[in-house]
C-alpha cells in the first residue's frame, strides 16, 4: 500500500488490474465448477497480450505454434491484428451469441456451458485500468469458473487470477465474442500457417 495522491493512483491501478489476486482459490467451490489446466506464457512486450494468450490457448490443445514471445515484431504500441492471429487457427472459430443474449447480460451458467462445450476461451476487453478512469484493452485466456468468480491466465499479471463474473462481464469486448479451437481444426496445417504469418509479421 503507497500513501499520498501518486500511492492513490497507483493502488487503484493495482487494485483494478488482476495483478494482486492470490492464486489459491477465494471462495468455496461450486459442484459444477470447471478449470482446465492451461500452460502458463508471459508476454514480454506491453503490446503483446494477444500473441501471448493465443499461445497459451494453442500450447493447450499441444499444437504446435512458432509465436515469438520474446522479440517484439511490430511497434511499441501496436497490438497484433486480430485477422493474422485468427488465421493461426485453421477452422477455429467465435461463438455468438443473439443480441438478446448481450443484452440479458452474460450470467454464470452461460459462461460454464461455453467451457465446457469449448474448453479455453481467448477473450478481449478493457480488462487493464490505467489512470484515474481510463481503461485499455487486453486479451486474456478465460480458462474456468470456481465458485462465483473466473480464472484467468493473464499474459501481464500472471497466471490463475480470480475475478468476479460481473468484473469480467462487464469488461468484455462484446463485438469480439470468444475465441476457442473448432472441433474441424487441422493439425497437420498449423505449422506451416503460423510460420509464413510469423514471417509476414516480422
Amino acid at each position: 500500500m503507497r500513501t499520498g495522491i501518486f500511492g492513490w493512483l497507483f493502488n487503484k491501478h493495482t487494485k483494478a488490474s488482476t495483478r494482486h489476486y492470490p492464486k489459491q482459490h477465494p471462495e468455496e467451490a461450486k459442484a459444477d465448477d470447471v478449470c482446465y489446466e492451461v500452460p502458463y506464457l508471459h508476454q514480454a512486450h506491453v503490446n503483446m497480450c494477444y500473441d501471448a494468450s493465443l499461445a497459451m490457448l494453442l500450447a493447450f490443445h499441444e499444437i504446435p505454434a512458432v509465436i515469438d514471445l520474446v522479440h517484439n515484431p511490430r511497434g511499441t504500441f501496436q497490438g497484433t491484428d486480430y485477422d493474422r492471429q485468427v488465421s493461426f487457427l485453421e477452422g477455429g472459430q467465435k461463438v455468438w451469441t443473439s443480441a438478446g443474449f448481450f443484452l440479458g447480460g452474460i450470467n454464470r451458467e452461460r459462461l460454464l456451458e461455453i467451457l465446457k462445450q469449448k474448453g479455453p476461451l481467448l477473450v478481449t476487453g478493457d480488462f487493464v485500468r490505467l489512470f484515474l478512469h481510463k481503461r485499455a484493452g487486453h486479451a486474456i485466456l478465460l480458462k474456468g469458473i470456481y465458485g462465483n468468480q473466473v480464472v484467468l491466465h493473464d499474459p501481464w499479471h500472471g497466471e490463475d487470477r480470480y475475478k468476479s463474473i460481473d468484473w469480467f462481464t462487464s469488461l468484455l469486448d462484446r463485438d469480439f465474442g470468444f475465441l476457442y479451437v473448432g472441433s474441424q481444426f487441422s493439425r497437420s496445417n498449423i505449422f506451416s500457417d503460423i510460420e509464413q504469418a510469423s514471417r509476414s509479421a516480422a
